[in-house]
């Protein structure tokens, strides 16, 4: 015996694709307004910059005659960066500074090894110290024996 088709199904699934739409709409509303206040901060990725194990990179500064390190910028290409060791103890002393001419920031910073000091390749007259002192410094902590260099926040003194 053949079954009647009912139109009641069809009412009911209308009406929860309804809600559904109103309710996603209501959402992406609470969302816009959140936004519009700064409420909502987008985070992709850590703030900080783990640079290594602040016992291993203090003695290999300290072996290189206090060269630092230069760490390339992977993602970009834009903003290379110097850390070094200052002193004797590994939990303080780091600083981190930029490997580029603050001014010109597509002049980069090299080491002179013999002279030991930093050049900027577009002025070779143009020197700083192996500390990075007149170059852009980024704060640096030591959190479980990790040197930890905060990229988003330039500065001019250095914390340990």
């Amino acid at each position: 015996m053949p079954v009647d088709q009912t139109r009641s199904h069809a009412g009911k699934a209308l009406l929860v694709a309804g809600v559904g739409v109103i309710v996603a709409l209501g959402l992406a509303f609470l969302v816009a307004q959140a936004a519009s206040r700064g409420d909502v901060t987008i985070a992709l990725g850590d703030d900080r910059f783990n640079a290594g194990q602040s016992e291993r990179l203090a003695a290999e500064i300290s072996n290189s005659d206090n060269l630092p390190f230069l760490y390339a910028d992977l993602v970009t290409g834009g903003r290379p960066l110097y850390v070094t060791h200052v002193g004797d103890d590994p939990a303080t002393g780091w600083v981190a500074f930029g490997a580029f001419d603050p001014d010109d920031p597509a002049c980069l910073v090299e080491i002179d090894r013999d002279a030991k000091i930093l050049v900027n390749a577009c002025d070779r007259t143009t020197t700083y110290p192996l500390d990075g002192q007149g170059l852009r410094l980024y704060p640096t902590t030591v959190e479980d024996g990790r040197v930890l260099v905060n990229l988003n926040d330039l500065t001019t003194t250095t914390t340990t």
